[in-house]
């Protein structure tokens, strides 16, 4: 097109090509991106070719973790490298682009953070071993996380007819600690106004914030439990429809809910300050009551079950379970765990956990499940095992996990397993 057709504005095809012809010389724009795709595509698969099987580059002559865990006798292993899920996450292409020096920064920080892991079956039980690997500076802020006292007042309120429990040990002072001395630098080095501002933010809150009130009122150690369900009373509005005289409306019916018996609790220094927020909470709502030995919370749960909060023993506990809250406000006794369980929790590293599989589904609501998910609930009732999870000492470069499943029966541990992953897969999947 010259000059004068477009000053007398013609309509010109932009997507009109001249037809592809049988001189190969000649080309099409079509042509052209096929011909340069085809060549990329077969310079890229060279070199792909000439690195693994000429000069032997993959994963397994890289890594030694990898080519060691290749050679343990388990019936299956796994290799996850979170550097590289890091690297390649969709969800951090603001820091690629508008920060790529703090992005290299952070990808250093999880370099060498690599899970490994073993499935070894045994007969009447699966164990199934994990190993977290991690650098230099992301182990040193685990390490100061874990080296945690365990404590002990949390296992007299998990009684022994509880069907799962957990334990959850950590310090998040000193890990809170040790994240300042190893992430501010980082931060303090990218020129930009608005990390800068968060930098200054982050160091006047360090300066000014009452960390020992902080951290004694939540030192980061936890425990739950579970113990099954219990029907309660609720409300529920019907509508209704007249087709003769065309009227409609809602009315207040009474109905029943299946509610899951919970606890959870944490450890706490400054039990006074938890004190201080339910007696102004009392003052705002008539709902929220001072019982003595707790407190109680009305109509919390589906506008119809209370919450009651335990403020005692160093421990902050949040329970929908009237008969811990009113008989066994300071404990279990005898009827807390076994000598035995408690020694588990206690040895395991900053976490621990126990489930007890048939007592967990004897209890579980059948009424939530549609007719497909409980037949395969009650195909599983008949199949009983243990769920037990426990960890290693922390240390600057690992952890290591031991999740193992225990069963009673004579069908092999393999049939058993593949049995349960897919009643667990079709009731969590199939609506």
């Amino acid at each position: 097109m010259n000059e004068q057709e477009f000053e007398n504005n013609q309509v010109v095809d932009e997507t009109s090509y001249p037809e592809a012809t049988e001189n190969p010389n000649i080309k099409n724009y079509y042509e052209l991106r096929d011909s340069v795709q085809t060549v990329l595509q077969s310079r890229e698969l060279n070199r792909l070719m000439k690195e693994l099987f000429v000069d032997g580059v993959n994963l397994h002559s890289q890594d030694a973790r990898f080519a060691n865990q290749l050679t343990h006798e388990a019936i299956g292993t796994f290799y996850l490298d979170n550097s590289r899920n890091f690297e390649k996450s969709q969800g951090l292409w603001y820091f690629q682009t508008v920060l790529p020096s703090l992005y290299k920064d952070i990808q250093e920080l999880y370099t060498g953070n690599v899970i490994l892991g073993d499935l070894i079956l045994k007969e009447n039980k699966v164990e199934f071993h994990v190993e977290a690997n991690y650098g230099k500076e992301l182990g040193s802020i685990y390490k100061e996380m874990n080296d945690s006292k365990f404590d002990k007042h949390v296992l007299k309120y998990i009684p022994q007819s509880s069907t799962g429990y957990f334990t959850y040990n950590i310090n998040l002072r000193q890990a809170y600690e040790q994240a300042y001395k190893v992430i501010m630098p980082v931060l303090n080095d990218e020129k930009n106004a608005q990390i800068s501002m968060n930098v200054l933010t982050i160091e006047l809150l360090n300066e000014f914030v009452n960390k020992d009130a902080l951290f004694g009122t939540y030192k980061g150690s936890m425990f739950g439990t579970f113990n099954g369900i219990k029907k309660i009373k609720t409300k529920k509005i019907e509508f209704y429809y007249d087709e003769e005289t065309f009227e409609y409306g809602e009315r207040e019916a009474e109905a029943e809910e299946d509610m899951p018996i919970f606890t959870v609790g944490f450890s706490i220094d400054r039990s006074d300050i938890p004190e201080k927020v339910m007696n102004h909470m009392s003052r705002l709502t008539s709902k929220f009551k001072n019982c003595g030995d707790y407190w109680k919370f009305e109509n919390a749960i589906l506008d119809a079950a209370p919450m009651y909060f335990i403020n005692r023993n160093g421990l902050f506990i949040l329970t929908n379970d009237e008969d811990l809250a009113v008989n066994h406000f300071d404990g279990y006794g005898s009827e807390s765990l076994s000598r035995k369980e408690c020694k588990a929790a206690k040895k395991s590293g900053f976490m621990y956990g126990h489930i007890d599989i048939q007592e967990t589904l004897n209890r579980f609501p059948v009424g939530l499940l549609n007719p497909r998910q409980e037949e395969i609930l009650q195909s599983l009732k008949g199949k009983s095992g243990q769920f037990e999870l426990n960890s290693s000492s922390t240390t600057s470069e690992q952890t290591k996990f031991n999740l193992q499943y225990s069963f009673e029966g004579e069908e092999t541990t393999g049939k058993h397993l593949l049995d349960l992953i897919n009643s667990i897969y079709v009731v969590t999947t199939f609506n």
